[in-house]
């Protein structure tokens, strides 16, 4: 997965908020709110090659079941990929 070049991931507090940043004149375009499950799946994207990879090294990470992981990492990429937000390799 690649993820959008104008996206910058960001700790407020107990918040994670992904920014989209375009340029100086507007700085600020998008902002998503991730819980931290999903701020680890973004920080973790480029290190896997699918969702399957994610998945395993989620299940490291987190007490989770393997098919639990494997579908909700599969439900966020798809809603990241509809906001266009990452692209799939």
């Amino acid at each position: 997965m690649k993820k959008k070049d104008t996206l910058q991931l960001k700790q407020v507090g107990d918040q994670h908020l992904l920014i989209d940043v375009l340029d100086a004149e507007l700085p600020i375009v998008d902002v998503y709110n991730l819980n931290g499950t999903a701020a680890w799946l973004w920080q973790n994207l480029e290190h896997a090659t699918s969702a399957s990879e994610l998945a395993a090294l989620m299940c490291q990470v987190y007490d989770i079941d393997p098919a639990v992981a494997a579908k909700d990492i599969e439900s966020q990429l798809q809603e990241w990929t509809q906001l266009g937000i990452i692209t799939k390799k």
